[in-house]
């Protein structure tokens, strides 16, 4: 069995909550459906609920058991802010200038990560790994013990 075949048999067996910040993506609603479809994971699309529906409208993607996050909206932004009071990336910043952070769409998919709110973010699709990163490494820190990180991919 290959590696692919064997991370979806183990997927299968738990189901992830999967976050993607790039949800208003084409390529990332198509995975966004293969998951769904496969049983695989329970994928959240990040981004602007009517441009993801209009994309996969587009695209004649069906978008049942798929959930749909607006990051715009604010509707999980106080559950945040204690988050990043508590992050040293963000202890110089006013609470304004927190909230105003909560509208980018990486930080709030890391952020949703940090909370338990998802079990695994997949980004790099529009952006540099570094970029993707970024949001990452403020709002999860790296254990003590460790000097470098890495990241994967996947074709297939």
């Amino acid at each position: 069995m290959g590696l692919l075949e064997s991370l979806l048999q183990k997927l299968r067996s738990h189901p992830k909550r999967i976050i993607f910040p790039e949800g208003c993506d084409p390529r990332i609603i198509q995975a966004a459906r293969q998951i769904a479809t496969r049983r695989c994971g329970i994928p959240i699309l990040l981004g602007e609920r009517k441009k993801i529906k209009e994309n996969a409208h587009r695209l004649d993607i069906r978008l049942d058991d798929i959930r749909l996050l607006d990051h715009t909206r604010g509707d999980d932004h106080e559950l945040f802010l204690p988050i990043l009071n508590g992050l040293p990336a963000y202890a110089h910043l006013s609470d304004q200038e927190k909230r105003q952070i909560l509208f980018d769409r990486h930080t709030f998919a890391a952020l949703q990560l940090a909370s338990g709110e998802a079990d695994a973010l997949v980004g790099g699709a529009t952006q540099t790994t570094s970029s993707s990163l970024r949001s990452l490494f403020r709002a999860i820190p790296m254990q003590p013990a460790l000097r470098t990180a890495s990241s994967m991919l996947i074709l297939h």
